[in-house]
């Protein structure tokens, strides 16, 4: 297949501690929840937008956030689509339904308390 979860200090931070990775990675997707709630009302969920909420999660940490694959990787235990599927398969959810942003914010989590 591809290559494994990449290794700890594979991040544009060096940060080299798994929990505090998870920290930022966190404050990441509070960023990109904060990104979707100010997004316009009506506005249309496509391929694009998904790729923007990913940089906003991550692009702090890694080079690759919001950007297409171009290799095949495992997430753990997890296998995702070959890379040369994931357009494809982003559009076409886009094609068979389209998501406005008032359908999204009700499976928007609620940050959690520390």
């Amino acid at each position: 297949m591809g290559d494994y979860t990449p290794p700890i200090d594979d991040n544009l931070l060096g940060i080299d501690d798994r929990n505090k990775l998870n920290e930022e990675e966190l404050r990441g997707v509070l960023m990109a929840r904060e990104f979707l709630l100010d997004l316009e009302e009506g506005l249309v969920l496509d391929a694009s937008l998904i790729l923007e909420i990913h940089r906003v999660a991550f692009g702090r940490l890694y080079e690759w956030a919001g950007k297409w694959r171009r290799s095949d990787f495992i997430v753990g235990q997890h296998i995702p689509p070959r890379f040369q599927e994931v357009p494809t398969l982003m559009y076409g959810r886009h094609a068979r339904g389209r998501s406005r942003r008032s359908d999204r914010l009700a499976s928007v989590p609620r940050p959690l308390p520390f």
